[in-house]
């Protein structure tokens, strides 16, 4: 039997009482599989495969209810009022790792860091390291988020070759391939992979594996945030392509210096081809292995850190543009700067996300609000519909997915 969690908010929609709620559920779904509610919190579902998801989806659109989604509830804290919450934390098989093919299938429900060792005992490797603690799977695809290795590897739909999700009428969609080489309809599965639900509930994935990095380095440098910029464009210009290259803000902004961290991962051979450059300049100071992971762990529990975050997309070269946004708001500030991302989290107001999206907008760079408290994101969504070039496409993938409006999301301002 699987444990289900009780729903974090407390806010339900007293329209549909819990007795009846349960007992409709009930026909679709094993009873212990229904956690009571008798705090006036929605009741909560936890489904343990897709079809046991599409059937608690179908039910829904016919009964008229609203649904919030959640993983493990380490990233959101906060949710719109739904009539039900569904947990994913039971979808955790079957777990398909085929080194041959170089892809994994993995279910939403598993955490992350579980899957990071699964795949290290089979000496494999996918190269995300999303920010957070005890995040699920499906969380992780939903809002995209990564931190420093997307400088090197791209971000999480660089990583998938298809996936399957629930529809929010409860319609089992697979798009995508099983191995690398076949990756028909991957567009709609990169449309779904940072879409924060909108089209429905993923329930599993297939990656594209890579081979467990032999050897690691981490190199940091210290002054002033356009000194370290000028500094990792040179190295980018080089030709040094590092896994990672994270340009981080000194504490709470009292003082300089910044740091910018340079992440080497690879075989043994190019990883101490790659430190040699390093090596060559005092700027540069190597950090001991223990302290290195923990480095890089710190960075991704600093991006989880305060009520709101956001992630500002922009060329490398407009990083700095990016960073002036918000290096002075009361926020963990860091940028992956190959991979033209920087992010603010921390206590943000409604005003400090406004006026960003205002600015970013002068300059065509989007801002994604992957998280915030519901009385911000009502109004502020996680995507600016007039700054998303795709937000047509979105509304109409929406409203075909999802045509009753049953899948609680917040992709845009209201909706």
């Amino acid at each position: 039997m699987v444990w289900c969690s009780r729903a974090d908010s407390k806010q339900g929609v007293a329209s549909v009482t819990a007795k009846l709620t349960r007992e409709k559920l009930s026909h679709v779904i094993d009873k212990d599989r229904i956690a009571k509610a008798d705090d006036g919190s929605p009741m909560t579902v936890c489904p343990i495969s897709p079809e046991e998801t599409a059937a608690v989806l179908s039910l829904a659109g016919r009964e008229g209810w609203t649904v919030h989604v959640k993983g493990s509830g380490s990233w959101v804290k906060d949710h719109a009022p739904t009539d039900l919450v569904l947990a994913t934390t039971g979808l955790v098989s079957p777990l398909s790792v085929r080194r041959d093919d170089l892809v994994a299938t993995v279910p939403a429900g598993i955490v992350w860091t579980s899957l990071e060792a699964e795949l290290a005992d089979n000496g494999a490797w996918i190269p995300v390291d999303p920010p957070g603690r005890e995040r699920t799977v499906g969380s992780v695809l939903a809002t995209a988020s990564t931190t420093s290795l997307r400088s090197g590897f791209g971000g999480v739909r660089d990583q998938v070759v298809g996936l399957s999700f629930v529809t929010g009428n409860g319609r089992i969609v697979k798009v995508g391939g099983e191995v690398v080489k076949n990756v028909a309809g991957f567009d709609l599965a990169k449309m779904a992979i940072g879409s924060f639900g909108a089209f429905g509930v993923i329930v599993s994935a297939n990656f594209r594996l890579r081979a467990k990095p032999q050897d690691e380095a981490t190199f940091v440098s210290e002054g002033s945030s356009a000194a370290l910029l000028e500094r990792a464009w040179l190295l980018l210009e080089s030709g040094l392509n590092p896994a990672g290259l994270e340009l981080i803000a000194p504490d709470m902004h009292v003082h300089d210096p910044w740091t910018l961290a340079v992440r080497l991962l690879g075989s043994e051979g190019s990883v101490a081809s790659d430190r040699e450059v390093f090596e060559r300049d005092s700027v540069w100071r190597l950090l001991e292995p223990d302290k290195s992971k923990t480095f890089w762990s710190m960075l991704r529990h600093g991006i989880s850190e305060g009520p709101v975050g956001i992630r500002i997309g922009s060329l490398i070269r407009d990083v700095s543009l990016s960073l002036s946004m918000v290096e002075t708001l009361p926020a963990f500030v860091s940028a992956a700067v190959a991979g033209g991302i920087t992010r603010a989290n921390g206590h943000l107001t409604l005003d400090d996300i406004l006026r960003i999206r205002r600015i970013a907008a002068e300059h065509n760079q989007p801002v994604t609000v992957e998280r915030a408290p519901w009385k911000i994101l009502k109004q502020v969504g996680h995507t600016n519909p007039r700054q998303e070039s795709t937000s047509s496409i979105t509304a109409n993938l929406t409203a075909t997915f999802d045509p009753y409006g049953t899948l609680s999301t917040t992709l845009t301002p209201n909706s």
